[in-house]
């Protein structure tokens, strides 16, 4: 009888120990119920975000159409983006993600309802992506200010990366279902539950204790506040540089809601499961390299600079797809 090779404890004590590094913010309570209801709506999130870019595709067979049916959210963001911040920090942040998320679910819920009935129409589709960009206006910084009044600053960069993971594993999920869906039940349904899963967040927003967050001093009223902001960014050099680093590469890089759709059913000839699988897999990699970020606390410049050229590698690949 082959003899039982005995398992040092220090390597569970090591993995636990690592686990609990990687994991802390999540023993804040208010924290907790934050993940939980985020983790489920971005999943609604990116289902409905799958289930959009293929009913444009149905309805018009146009990659330009759904190029303008994903820009059309980001717009309000585009435009108004620093007075939209502006009103964020003069608010209580809890109260008005009760508000964007509320309204998030009746705009979910409205289009959902139209392509049950059968009777949507492209700018109607518009439409819907305009107002729920206005929403997102407010609801974008109100989410990421509101981590720090959850935790802390002490533990600010591990909740940040943590809620990196739940956005990519919500592109795990999220997708998954959608192509799954579509293919099963239909588009509308997609929609339908998206509205639902905004409710999640409600009901985690309530049930937090308001006691237990550290809120941030709220701005005053001043003229010239804006002037200030662009003013303060440009002349902090890391800011600057994130920033133009952000804006070059969300433009010419993370454009994967155009171009994966149309690699699935232009490049591949596939279905809505095939646009699912590959966004879900995208979701993986991300939830990898989230949970290693997260463990790591601040990554060091080498390291990003590393990866980004890594990503850029990648990116040629794909263009070959599919040689």
């Amino acid at each position: 009888m082959a003899s039982k090779v005995p398992i040092d404890a220090s390597v569970f004590d090591r993995v636990r120990a690592a686990t609990r590094r990687t994991f802390r913010a999540i023993q804040v309570r208010n924290f907790r119920l934050y993940f939980i209801g985020q983790l489920i709506s971005v999943s609604g999130t990116w289902l409905q975000s799958v289930a959009q870019a293929w009913l444009v595709l149905e309805l018009t067979h146009s990659a330009i159409l759904l190029s303008l049916a994903v820009a059309v959210p980001f717009v309000p963001m585009l435009l108004a983006g620093p007075w939209g911040g502006l009103i964020v920090d003069r608010s209580s942040k809890r109260q008005l993600l009760l508000i964007t998320q509320g309204s998030s679910a009746l705009l979910a819920l409205g289009l959902g309802l139209l392509v049950a009935l059968g009777s949507v129409k492209v700018w109607e589709v518009f439409a819907f992506g305009l107002a729920t960009g206005i929403v997102n206006l407010f609801d974008n910084p109100a989410r990421q200010t509101f981590v720090q009044e959850l935790v802390g600053h002490e533990l600010l960069a591990n909740a940040v990366s943590l809620n990196s993971i739940l956005f990519n594993f919500g592109r795990v999920l999220g997708p998954a279902m959608a192509g799954i869906l579509i293919g099963t039940v239909g588009i509308s349904t997609c929609f339908l539950v998206n509205a639902g899963t905004f409710v999640a967040v409600i009901i985690a927003l309530l049930m937090m204790d308001p006691a237990e967050l550290s809120p941030m001093r709220r701005a005053g009223r001043e003229k010239g506040q804006l002037r200030e902001g662009f003013r303060y960014a440009f002349h902090q050099r890391t800011i600057r540089n994130v920033l133009l680093t952000v804006g070059v590469v969300g433009l010419l890089a993370f454009n994967f809601t155009v171009t994966l759709p149309l690699l699935a059913k232009d490049v591949f000839h596939g279905t809505a499961t095939t646009y699912g699988m590959l966004a879900a897999a995208m979701g993986v990699g991300a939830v990898v390299g989230g949970v290693y970020t997260a463990y790591r606390d601040r990554p060091s410049r080498r390291f990003f600079i590393s990866v980004t050229a890594v990503f850029g590698v990648l990116l040629l690949v794909v263009g070959a797809a599919p040689t």
